[in-house]
């Protein structure tokens, strides 16, 4: 009875739902992005969740990270979303780890996913999962969120554009902003975390209209959605047949220098 309306949705129906019931999600963060998005994962009935976040709670996370509370304050990120998730579903099976993720742990995180989340706030986190991914065959949804605005796309390995292939690499001017420093409208967060959940609910039961090849953009301040075309470059350093980038510990972002940011 749980699942019954999604049961009842055409596209899912019974061996949809066992579908999800199977799956291995890894989510990376626990925050604005991961809240939503692993709570609507758990409450559809994935079997399996794995949480990765390094941080602890902080009294500015409340008003946009909902998997914690005041009671969680200084408790770890991972652990308080863990508790909750539970709560919400206590028939899933939720991995909690407070570490923050490395071209030294990435690959062993990786291992018996079936598809990963990017909820992480920083860039370096997002191009290192990128490169991960697509090295390990595994397929990856991105999400980003800044202001009103955010972003989310689906990468499928070698069958997709990926970030390197829609920003290259990553400047200079990116890196050198703390991700705190970054105001976030948390219904944005909430926006951009539940298609995240939805895009990987889609992959999961084989569904059509993956958010692939193309970016896609949300300007909350006009109520506004656009795509960015995102094709495969033939040079693209992770997912092209020129890759340079071909080990894990090869994963770490390249820097460039020029004014833009992304």
């Amino acid at each position: 009875m749980r699942y019954i309306r999604h049961i009842k949705i055409p596209e899912i129906s019974e061996t949809g739902q066992m579908m999800l019931g199977k799956a291995k999600v890894l989510i990376i963060g626990a925050g604005g992005l991961g809240s939503p998005a692993a709570l609507y994962l758990a409450l559809a009935g994935v079997g399996s969740l794995t949480i990765i976040d390094s941080d602890t709670v902080d009294e500015s996370n409340l008003n946009r990270q909902f998997l914690h509370d005041d009671d969680d304050i200084g408790m770890e990120k991972s652990k308080s979303a863990a508790a909750s998730l539970h709560r919400a579903n206590p028939a899933i099976t939720v991995h909690a780890f407070t570490e923050r993720i490395t071209r030294d742990t990435v690959q062993c995180f990786l291992k018996g996913h079936d598809i990963v989340i990017d909820a992480s706030d920083n860039y370096e986190t997002k191009f290192l999962l990128n490169d991960a991914c697509i090295l390990a065959g595994i397929p990856l949804i991105h999400g980003g969120v800044a202001g009103f605005d955010g972003q989310c796309m689906v990468i499928l390995p070698k069958q997709t554009g990926c970030l390197r292939c829609i920003f290259q690499d990553i400047s200079r001017d990116v890196l050198s902003v703390p991700p705190g420093e970054y105001g976030v409208l948390g219904s944005v967060a909430g926006i951009i975390g539940s298609m995240q959940a939805t895009e990987a609910i889609k992959y999961i039961i084989g569904s059509e209209g993956l958010l692939i090849n193309k970016l896609l953009r949300y300007e909350g301040i006009h109520s506004r959605f656009s795509y960015i075309n995102n094709q495969r470059r033939n040079n693209c350093r992770v997912c092209s047949d020129a890759a340079d980038i071909c080990t894990y510990t090869g994963c770490a972002p390249e820097f460039i220098d020029n004014d833009e940011t992304h």
